[in-house]
């Protein structure tokens, strides 16, 4: 069982990594702090306990102030501070102190092997409408919507009383839900989308979904929060997108002929060209 010395000192391993790279993803900050991604999930919600305000914007940092005592002494946060906590770090990661303590044969998030993920249902939160999974799975790009597949032919998207109009003329899923139709409520980001994920879930008596690598860290966090079991599906659609419809051969084909054309036409203007005066004339 880990001691309260060890137990410190992942913390501090943890807190380090932030400070010295913000802008870590999940999978890149427990890398780097040597731990796992559960171990990594208990951590971030006991260094805010303590009072580290651990935020997720575009990746972990911390904001604003860095209290090393715990709440009862908030101060602005100082270049001092950040120095102190390194050394900290650098200290016990010296003992030896820092590693995770997880069972023998576990893996850090990046080293672990890709495999297929199980049959859990598969949950996306579109990032834009230029999200590349949401669109596959879809068939429609959004800016924020919903979407889930239970299984082949029984999916749904669920998107905003703006979009749900557009949705249901051009999306491929067999439902289609305004969030009042989803029974939406507003919870603040992140959180409202995996309230309405989990209640969808439940309503099937399902507590367990898998997610894209490319699924934003606020979502990952929010949706373990509300009690469900998720699981990152490192080989999500691979397998489908080597099978090209004949309409997608076609585009690619043209595409590769219209590329090659170009590398034709540019290799034949060089050819022909000269230089004068330190610049290339045609």
């Amino acid at each position: 069982m880990m001691n309260r010395a060890e137990r410190l000192a992942r913390l501090l391993r943890v807190l380090a990594a932030i400070i010295s790279e913000p802008g870590l993803n999940p999978l890149e900050l427990a890398e780097k702090a040597g731990v796992s991604e559960r171990t990594l999930s208990r951590d971030l919600a006991q260094l805010r306990d303590l009072g580290y305000e651990v935020a997720y914007t575009s990746g972990y940092e911390v904001q604003e102030k860095l209290n090393l005592d715990g709440r009862a002494r908030q101060k602005s946060r100082a270049h001092a501070d950040d120095a102190l906590l390194q050394a900290v770090a650098q200290a016990v990661e010296k003992a030896g102190l820092w590693r995770d303590t997880s069972p023998a044969g576990s893996v850090s998030p990046r080293r672990r092997p890709r495999r297929r993920a199980g049959a859990h249902p598969l949950v996306l939160m579109a990032s834009g409408e230029d999200d590349a999974d949401f669109i596959y799975a879809a068939g429609i790009g959004v800016e924020s919507a919903l979407y889930i597949r239970f299984a082949a032919g029984d999916d749904l998207i669920v998107a905003s009383a703006l979009e749900i109009d557009r949705v249901r003329k051009q999306s491929s899923a067999a439902r289609k839900l305004s969030l009042s139709e989803a029974g939406y409520t507003e919870a603040g980001a992140f959180k409202s989308g995996a309230l309405l994920a989990a209640k969808l879930l439940q309503e099937r008596g399902l507590a367990a979904a898998r997610v894209s690598p490319r699924l934003q860290a606020g979502y990952l966090e929010a949706l373990r929060e509300v009690g469900l079991e998720v699981e990152i599906d490192h080989a999500l659609f691979e397998a489908e997108r080597r099978h090209k419809s004949p309409e997608e051969a076609r585009h690619i084909r043209e595409a590769q002929q219209a590329a090659e054309a170009a590398m034709t036409e540019i290799a034949r203007l060089l050819s022909g060209a000269e230089i004068r005066d330190g610049l290339l004339w045609t």
